[in-house]
Formats: C-alpha cells, sequence, structure tokens
C-alpha cells in the first residue's frame, strides 16, 4: 500500500512539473506564438483589455505584453513612459480615412497633423490623422488611445497592435481622442503634444486667445467680438479693418 501511494504522490509531482513546464514555455513564446494574447494569472487576454484594475492603476494587454498605466502628480515631464499614461475619462475612437499618405501629412513630424481641438470647460476633444499601415481590406491595426496631463501639457498617445504581415499597405487613420472630467485651469502656457510609443513627441501649434484654445488654421473671433483672428503657427492673427460700435 505504501510502495502505491508513493508511486501515486510521484506521478501526481510529475505531472506538476509537466503543467509548470508548460506555463513557462507558453509564457516564453506567447509574443511570438500569439501576438493578440496575454496570459496573466493563468488566464488569457485579448489585445485591448483590461487586465486588472485596482485604485489609480490600471493594467492592459497590448501586443501580447501586460502594460500597467497610472497616475502620479509632480513627476518629471523629460521623459514619458507608457506607465504614465491612463485612460480614465478617455474615449477614443480610430478609422480608415485614406488609402495612401498625403505629401503634406508625411512631412508633419512623427507623420501626424492636428486637425480639430474642441474644448469646452471640463473636457476637450482633439482629432488628427496620422500615416499608419493597413491591411489589404483598408482595416487599420487594433490601438488603444491614452494620455497624460502633467503640468498643463496634455501628451496623446496611440498604441498600435500591428503584425508586420498583415498590415502592409500604407494609409491614412483618423484618431478621435476625447476627454471628460478635464478642466485646464491655466491657459497662459497649455501645450498639446503625441508621442509614439518609443518616446518621441510633437507638439501643435495650438493658439491660446480669450480663454479658448484653437488649432492651427482656425479662425475665432477677436476679443472685440466684429474683427476675425486666425490661428498660424501657433500665433493669433488678428484683422483690425471693422470699427466696432
Amino acid at each position: 500500500m505504501e510502495n502505491s501511494n508513493q508511486r501515486i504522490s510521484l506521478i501526481l509531482l510529475s505531472l506538476a512539473f509537466v503543467i509548470v513546464g508548460i506555463f513557462i514555455i507558453i509564457s516564453a513564446t506567447r509574443g511570438a506564438l500569439f501576438p493578440n494574447i496575454c496570459l496573466s494569472n493563468f488566464k488569457m487576454y485579448s489585445s485591448g483589455e483590461v487586465v486588472s484594475e485596482e485604485g489609480d492603476n490600471e493594467c492592459l494587454c497590448v501586443k501580447g505584453k501586460v502594460l500597467c498605466a497610472k497616475k502620479r502628480d509632480g513627476d518629471d515631464l523629460n521623459q514619458l513612459t507608457i506607465s504614465d499614461f491612463v485612460r480614465s475619462n478617455l474615449q477614443f475612437e480610430y478609422d480608415y480615412f485614406a488609402s495612401g499618405v498625403s505629401p503634406d501629412l508625411l512631412s508633419k513630424p512623427l507623420g501626424v497633423s492636428f486637425t480639430s481641438i474642441v474644448t469646452t470647460e471640463k473636457s476637450i476633444e482633439v482629432q488628427l490623422q496620422q500615416s499608419q499601415l493597413c491591411s489589404e481590406t483598408g482595416k487599420p491595426a487594433v490601438q488603444i488611445g491614452l494620455y497624460n496631463f502633467r503640468e498643463n501639457t496634455l501628451t496623446l498617445l496611440n498604441v498600435l497592435n500591428s503584425i508586420e504581415s498583415i498590415y502592409v499597405n500604407p494609409c491614412t487613420v483618423t484618431l478621435q481622442f476625447k476627454i471628460n472630467k478635464l478642466t485646464i485651469s491655466d491657459l497662459s502656457d497649455f501645450k498639446l503634444a503625441y508621442q509614439t510609443e518609443d518616446g518621441q513627441s510633437t507638439v501643435a501649434d495650438v493658439c491660446l486667445y480669450n480663454k479658448g484654445i484653437y488649432n492651427d488654421g482656425d479662425n475665432y473671433v477677436s476679443e472685440d467680438k466684429c474683427n476675425v483672428c486666425r490661428c498660424v503657427g501657433g500665433v493669433s492673427r488678428c484683422s483690425t479693418d471693422r470699427v466696432c460700435k
């Protein structure tokens, strides 16, 4: 009886080692075999799914890796990492815009153009166009939007889950970031930026005028209520043709 129990124990122990070995192999190779799947705590998550949430921390499945983002106040702004970005109160959408990429968009830093900025007292909505690679049927890669707002600088980021064998055709994609419950208390030094996954960034040529944020090329009413201003390269240029009564 004792020998039988020992054999059963050895079999169970061997089986446990096999299971652990398989788990280690899958964990080590999942990025190559399943680029859209994350494995965490013996559970599988698709790219874009929330793996865990605790307080201000949120962990996401991105490109086969679990990345965690959290709010941190007072940190150094010189270098933002993925953990500095959040998704709270963010509505993010992406959509195919056109095949190919225009020369104008290609000339923009990082292949990104800020096309629209709409602000209210407690929200901001920013639309961008970006040079990406789409599938042969015109579908953009699955992507997640994130943002960081610190020291009056709003930085936007989208993480792409692209597979080289599928996304091969140059295309233009529209990105829509709408952040609710965001209060910009001081417009005097507000900055709007976009950052890539590898840390490169570019700053938009926005104009700060009469308590409003305007995009490069926008027209708006001047403070005198009768002339018109235009945002040109981050500078408000206002006409003086009309005499206000």
